[in-house]
């Protein structure tokens, strides 16, 4: 094996890259290589002998215990000193040996000032480039900024556009629907009737769309709001079953209803947002079943505290959806295909703004459907409790068909009024059909009272005759004109003649002729008022 002399061990050092300093147990300099001599500045003969200090202003007393070579410099700490006093930065392996008894320590080092300047100025470039995108970000967000507020103004007209022209529309509008009902109230031929219906239910179809639009908007812009209000829920029931009863008739569809006892009777919240989401799909459930039936429940969910979380389902045996209809229904402008806007009608927006509603309202919706089955839609909304008794129990209000499938009795129970029980007449309905036109809103007087006075005579006759069919026709009369005049105790006392009529259950019916007629005395003379005003 070749052996190497002292002379060829000291070439090779020389020969090595890297600076290699050799220091006795005293740390002075005992060896100083070529490429020492590079990086430091000094010849070996300079520095042989002196403290490394000069060099390296290191603490090298952590230095001398055994144990593998130690690092620094990693972390760009640790600096060298060359001989014109200018620091640099250095990469360095201390490593302890022993020879004849006495400590030796060799320090590989590597000068690291080209790395660093190379670093510098990729740190420059870096840190330009990074100034560049910083300009560039700070302008797209000013970009953004701008568009945003364009965006949002934009909403606000847009919001206030539809809300102006919603009412502009919505007054006549009312006035049509409303003057169209009345003029169907008179003596008219077939072909006139006919026409009349046509006129009515196109402008009922266009006054929906229109407060579909209305609602979005102001929903999308935030700024539809909740009323709280104490209400009877299943007044609202009843009130969307009664709703849709006719139509449930005309298509000689099963309208049933099933309500949980343990309703409150009493709750506080939006009763009208809640018949509007009730109404909705309802009004869907009858439209897409051609056979068959539709059920509604309502339930009371889990209690939580002051609150009371009541559940709705509406169940029907249509058309049904296809199975992945859940992912898409809820969205806005969305029908099942692009043939059911043009066959049943609608803007699509009906339950994407039920889904709003009802998240509104603390709940959620959903729907489990088969195509060519039917469809079962439910939804959960909270509502504040109040102090009530509890309404009697009832789990199952009467069935709805068609009239020759069973008798033409009221869809649900009615709420009776007590002896001494009169409600407001609220005339806010009357000034939204005419819009405030004072000599509408006198015609619109004037044609209730011309047609209630012997409405009731002939209430008051067919009583006397014990004509239960008569009476049950003309008190459904009155009770539609009534409700337009905002009158509820008389739609209610005409609700429960009619009711008794269709029954032939005679009993009661002087009794309530009485009390209607003293409450047409009194409504009269407010109607006389505000045409007055």
């Amino acid at each position: 094996m070749l052996e190497l002399d002292s002379t060829l061990l000291y070439n090779i050092i020389n020969a090595a890259t890297e600076a290699i300093i050799a220091l006795d147990d005293q740390h002075r300099i005992c060896l100083f290589n070529a490429c020492a001599e590079r990086v430091f500045g000094y010849a070996a003969k300079e520095v042989l002998g002196q403290p490394v200090d000069i060099l390296l202003p290191l603490q090298l007393a952590d230095f001398a215990a055994a144990g593998p070579p130690r690092i620094i410099g990693t972390d760009r700490s640790a600096f060298g000193l060359r001989k014109n006093g200018a620091k640099f930065p250095i990469y360095a392996a201390i490593a302890r040996f022993v020879q004849n008894e006495q400590l030796v320590l060799v320090i590989t080092l590597q000068d690291l000032s080209d790395q660093a300047a190379c670093s510098g100025i990729e740190r420059d470039q870096h840190a330009r480039q990074l100034q560049v995108y910083a300009e560039e970000i700070a302008e797209k967000d000013k970009v953004l900024a701008e568009a945003h507020d364009h965006v949002l103004e934009a909403a606000h007209l847009k919001s206030d556009f539809l809300t102006m022209m919603s009412h502009e529309i919505r007054t006549p509008m009312n006035a049509i629907i409303g003057m169209t009902e009345m003029l169907l109230k008179t003596e008219l031929d077939d072909e006139q009737r006919e026409f009349g219906k046509i006129i009515r239910d196109a402008g009922q179809t266009l006054l929906a769309i229109v407060n579909d639009i209305l609602d979005y908007a102001k929903i999308e812009a935030g700024k539809l709001t909740l009323n709280n209000v104490e209400f009877e829920p299943l007044t609202v029931v009843e009130d969307v079953v009664g709703v849709m009863a006719d139509n449930a008739q005309r298509k000689r569809l099963s309208l049933k209803v099933s309500v949980d006892p343990a309703i409150p009777g009493r709750l506080r919240g939006d009763p009208k947002r809640l018949r509007q989401v009730m109404l909705n799909l309802v009004d869907n459930a009858v439209k897409f079943t051609h056979q068959g039936k539709v059920l509604v429940r309502a339930m009371v969910g889990p209690a939580t505290g002051r609150e009371v979380v009541l559940r709705f389902v509406v169940s029907d045996t249509g058309v049904g959806l296809p199975k992945d209809a859940h992912r898409w229904i809820f969205q806005p402008f969305t029908q099942a295909d692009t043939g059911t806007t043009r066959k049943y009608g609608g803007t699509g927006l009906g339950l994407a703004i039920s889904k709003r509603l009802v998240e509104m309202m603390g709940g959620e919706i959903g729907v489990k459907s088969v195509e060519g089955k039917g469809s079962t839609f439910w939804f959960t909304v909270r509502f504040a409790r109040v102090d009530a008794p509890a309404p009697e129990p009832r789990t199952d209000l009467e069935d709805v068909r068609a009239p020759e499938a069973t008798t033409q009795s009221e869809p649900v129970a009615e709420h009776k009024l007590g002896q001494d029980q009169t409600a407001p007449i609220t005339l806010q309905n009357l000034h939204e059909i005419t819009g405030g036109d004072p000599s509408l809103l006198g015609e619109f007087i004037d044609l209730f009272l011309e047609e209630a006075s012997p409405q009731l005579a002939t209430i008051r006759e067919a009583a006397d005759q014990d004509d239960a069919h008569a009476l049950a026709q003309v008190a459904h009369k009155l009770k539609s004109s009534s409700g337009y005049m905002g009158a509820q105790t008389m739609v209610q006392l005409c609700v429960e003649l009619e009711a008794l009529g269709r029954s032939e259950t005679m009993e009661r019916v002087p009794e309530l002729i009485e009390r209607l007629m003293g409450e047409y005395e009194r409504v009269k003379a407010a109607l006389e008022e505000e045409r007055l005003q």
